[in-house]
């Protein structure tokens, strides 16, 4: 691939539960080695409870160095959408 090109994986509505214990390693490991940035869009987890933040950081995988110099890596997150 062209040094000048950028991989994108996109997933949306992830809805991490407190019981998904490494329901998602998999997933961001196919990412990681697919594409140069994961875009994630959509619910994060069900309720946004402290227990599925948990469980969601859990899964997350640690950070890596970018193959471009020039990149940034960027977070941003909100609370689930769905009511107890």
């Amino acid at each position: 691939m062209p040094s000048d090109t950028i991989r994108f994986a996109a997933v949306g509505d992830l809805h991490c539960t407190k019981d998904g214990k490494g329901s998602l390693r998999g997933l961001f490991a196919q990412a990681a080695e697919a594409a140069d940035a994961l875009l994630l869009c959509g619910d994060l987890t069900d309720y946004g409870l402290p227990e599925e933040a948990q469980v969601w950081s859990r899964n997350w995988p640690p950070p890596r160095r970018c193959r471009r110099s020039r990149c940034s890596a960027t977070t941003t997150s909100s609370r689930g959408t769905r009511r107890r």
